[in-house]
């Protein structure tokens, strides 16, 4: 006899049938030898009864509408080619009627159960008409399967019944939009496929599109648009067009890079830029929309301002790009506090946008010279401190206080000059506001400055002592073979002195500087720069120098030991190096490359085939 194997899925109160591996119902019983004919029709009749009638507890059992199955893990359904057809169909009404309580059959607790091997032998006992019950909540098995991102499971039940991929859950959602806003990719992969998104109703459409973009699957909404062309200016949930969702997309995802790309990213101040299928679609959509006429667009656009300052904040400069450069009368748009885009760019900090300014001709000095309800203009956002998340773009406190003024410095080359001096409804000038608002990141940055100095300088003086002392302490081998180390080790020694000194006496000056606001915008960070790049190349000289010691002492037949002790001793220098020199390039980055921070090196907006666009729009008109 066989162990039993037992899987408990709850489904009721405390019923529960007991199976064999080999079996999930009670098999028949067995048939009886040819002998047994002679019995008679009544002997046979009343056999056929009691195998139909279960005995009186059994009856009880299924009468409770509380069933609890216990099912092996490694049960295996008997082959249908291998069983009757009448064991099967009954086989077929158990699986599908077990549950009836709670709407769930076993195909749906193995569906959510995630166990594809069951449900695969499962399916040999039933028809695709079955596998479209729902439970209480309108969801089939295909539609839980989908949930859990099981896409082999999925395929399986697809090849089973594909009506099954239009079947809504109680809520009116098919199982492909539930896959796609959960991100579950070859789930919704293979839906799409079988998916007959001409049956669906426009709201039904549109809600799709805007759950697409909204889990990135760009490639599909690009397909939706180019058999839906009219999904680019429907309306969804909350009034929401599939422009409002892209204009809140930035950033795409990017593989974990290695160190050298880092650094080039790092030295250039290269970004993550939004995906290129999300520009495409933009275009794609928006191309669909210039289409209509100038006053359903006009009125298109007035309905949507809000798409265009959700971009200004979120920094999608890109999805702007797109939409300016066949219609350049956006950039006049003002929200309800009077902001333009321009406004919303100087306030969440988004060089990307501000530089576009630069472009735009008689325009900036109309947007520059714009005033919101609190009588703030553009230079008054630049004095307020920016949003954390957008603060926190450069780390280190005198490095963020430096980027805020290069900020207030820039604005204030965009708007008139006395609007330096101009005072909002509060009574305060831009320069007012700075200083009250920056305070306590003036405070914080005075003492990070002082703490990585006081840090800094500490390593100095032990490299100056350790290679002062060691000067007079190294042996001194005349031999051929020495004289290089020897040199090596001599040159070493200066660098090393002469650069840790150096550091010292900067990392000192850093505790008596005054700390005004205007220091932060250059002398400080430029001290701390030149501070941590002679201590970078003292530690640089002290590990060349040891290194040649070891080859001067084990110079006698021992140099694949020095070669060794040196490289050990290298690796926790090389490490401190490496932490340094990303504090090092951060420094100069902010402080000497901040010039092409708000200026691009090729115009953006405006190209040819926008500019061509841009004329024919203003023909039109």
């Amino acid at each position: 006899m066989s162990n039993f194997d037992e899987v408990k899925i709850n489904v009721g109160s405390e019923i529960e049938l007991h199976e064999k591996k080999d079996e999930l119902v009670t098999s028949p019983p067995q048939q009886q030898p040819d002998n047994t004919a002679a019995a008679g029709n009544g002997s046979n009749e009343e056999k056929d009864k009691n195998r139909k009638s279960p005995p009186p507890q059994d009856q009880d059992r299924m009468s409770n509408p509380e069933v609890q199955i216990n099912v092996g893990p490694e049960i295996k359904a008997s082959r249908p080619q291998q069983e009757p057809e009448e064991r099967r169909n009954r086989h077929s009404n158990l699986y599908l009627s077990a549950f009836q309580g709670k709407g769930e059959t076993v195909l749906h607790v193995a569906a959510s159960a995630n166990r594809t091997d069951f449900v695969k032998e499962l399916l040999n006992f039933l028809v695709p008409k079955d596998l479209r019950k729902v439970n209480e909540n309108g969801q089939t098995a295909l539609f839980l399967a989908a949930e859990i991102g099981n896409a082999h499971l999925v395929q399986l039940l697809l090849a089973k019944n594909k009506d099954l991929a239009m079947i809504r859950n109680r809520e009116k959602i098919i199982p492909l939009q539930r896959a796609a806003s959960l991100g579950h990719k070859d789930v919704v992969n293979s839906l799409y496929k079988v998916t007959d998104t001409g049956r669906l109703r426009n709201v039904d459409r549109i809600s799709l599109l805007i759950t697409f973009i909204n889990t990135n699957f760009y490639e599909l909404a690009l397909d939706l648009i180019e058999h839906f062309p009219g999904l680019a200016y429907a309306r969804g949930s909350g009034e929401e067009t599939a422009l409002h969702a892209l204009a809140r997309k930035r950033f795409i995802v990017e593989d974990q890079q290695g160190f050298w790309k880092r650094f080039i990213n790092l030295i250039s101040g290269s970004k993550k830029k939004m995906h290129p299928k999300a520009v495409e679609l933009a275009e794609r959509i928006w191309q669909q929309i210039i289409k209509l006429g100038d006053a359903e667009i006009s009125e298109l656009l007035r309905e949507s301002d809000k798409l265009l300052f959700t971009a200004a904040e979120k920094g999608n400069d890109e999805f702007l790009v797109v939409l300016t450069n066949k219609y350049p009368r956006l950039f006049l748009n003002r929200d309800a506090m009077g902001w333009s885009i321009f406004h919303h760019a100087v306030r969440n900090r988004h060089e990307d946008i501000l530089r576009l300014i630069y472009e735009l001709g008689s325009f900036k000095t109309v947007l520059a010279a714009l005033i919101d309800r609190d009588g703030n203009n553009m230079l008054h956002l630049a004095a307020m401190l920016a949003p954390p998340d957008r603060l926190s773009v450069v780390s280190g406190e005198a490095l963020q206080m430096q980027r805020e003024l290069l900020w207030f410095k820039e604005v204030s080359k965009v708007v008139q000059p006395s609007y330096a001096e101009a005072k909002n409804d509060y009574g305060k000038t831009p320069a007012d506001v700075f200083a009250e608002e920056h305070r306590k990141l003036a405070d914080a940055g005075e003492k990070w400055i002082k703490e990585t100095a006081n840090s800094c300088m500490i390593v100095a003086t032990l490299i100056t002592s350790v290679v002062y002392t060691a000067v007079f302490q190294v042996p001194i081998d005349n031999k051929r073979d020495s004289r290089v180390p020897i040199l090596i080790q001599k040159v070493s020694f200066a660098i090393s002195l002469i650069s840790s000194l150096t550091s010292i006496m900067i990392f000192l000056s850093l505790y008596t500087s005054s700390y005004e606001d205007e220091d932060f915008l250059f002398w400080l960070p430029a001290k701390l720069a030149f501070g941590t790049l002679a201590l970078s190349m003292s530690i640089a000289a002290m590990m060349v120098i040891s290194c040649s010691t070891f080859f001067i002492i084990f110079d006698h037949g021992m140099l694949a030991f020095a070669i060794i002790v040196s490289l050990i001793a290298a690796v926790p220098l090389t490490w401190f190096l490496k932490l340094q020199l990303g504090l090092l390039l951060k420094v100069i980055r902010s402080t000497y490359m901040s010039s092409t921070l708000f200026h691009s090196r090729k115009p953006i907006l405006f190209n040819k085939e926008g500019a061509r666009e841009s004329t024919n729009g203003k023909k039109k008109n």
